[in-house]
């Protein structure tokens, strides 16, 4: 790792290699405040709709409060994290994502183990346990990370937004340059359209991070054997490339 970018290299199960930025720190602390804030709204409504129940008894509802802070502190960072492939609000507004350290899919029980060992982390007040140990290792991690073998990385604003435009998909702009389709299914051996249909039949078990990184390395090496027109180049993120790339090697074969 370098430790003065604070950058670290991860490589796959398929032997892909790619480097991502580790969360600082305070990037990680920001994201939580905004988390918090979020997590105190909705507990403010909550505790709203339950006011009534003081009318009827005061340690009732001093108690619900305390359980209802308590489980809703877990059930937020459990949900959001799942929902939204591991970030938070607080983590999206900051530019972070929970990955897991082998780039491998975050599965739902790293999630919660990450989560539940917030109890220990958050001892004895204010994040102590859990931010001195993210300040003292290597990469960041706090308790609950490395129980469930999880990283929190920075993600570049280029590459914050994964293009999943079922527009894109569903229109192929290479088909307006036959000469380009051409050349593409003359010069592109078998091996490579294997390579291609793997790596996009398999992007929902791949983490995000090692998803961008692999499919750009691979839109590159297809750019660095033919010259493309630049609108093909300059109006299309990398998914939406490779997959109008398959569709033109593929087509003929399909509407046989």
């Amino acid at each position: 790792m370098n430790t003065a970018s604070h950058r670290m290299d991860i490589t796959t199960a398929d032997a892909v290699s790619f480097s991502v930025c580790l969360a600082t720190p305070v990037a990680r602390a920001l994201a939580l405040g905004v988390d918090i804030l979020v997590i105190l709204g909705i507990q403010s409504i909550l505790q709203g709709l339950f006011h009534i129940l003081v009318l009827f008894d005061e340690d009732l509802f001093a108690g619900l409060l305390m359980i209802l802070f308590f489980v809703l502190n877990f059930a937020y960072f459990i949900f959001t994290e799942w929902r939204y492939s591991g970030q938070t609000f607080g983590k999206r507004v900051l530019g972070l994502r929970v990955i897991d350290s082998r780039a491998r899919r975050l599965t739902a029980s790293q999630i919660i183990v990450r989560n539940l060992f917030r109890v220990l982390d958050m001892f004895p007040l204010f994040y102590a346990v859990g931010g001195l140990c993210s300040l003292l290792h290597p990469k960041f991690q706090r308790l609950g990370d490395l129980a469930a073998g999880t990283l929190v990385i920075r993600l570049p604003r280029s590459e914050m937004r994964l293009s999943t435009d079922r527009r894109d998909r569903k229109y192929n702009s290479f088909r307006s340059h036959p000469q380009i389709e051409g050349r593409l299914r003359r010069e592109t051996t078998p091996e490579e359209v294997a390579l291609l249909v793997e790596a996009l039949t398999r992007r929902d078990t791949l983490d995000p991070a090692a998803r961008i990184n692999t499919y750009r390395e691979l839109r590159a090496y297809f750019e660095q054997k033919i010259r493309f027109p630049a609108p093909l180049r300059d109006d299309l993120a990398d998914e939406p490339f490779l997959r109008n790339l398959l569709d033109t090697l593929t087509r003929n074969q399909r509407e046989l």
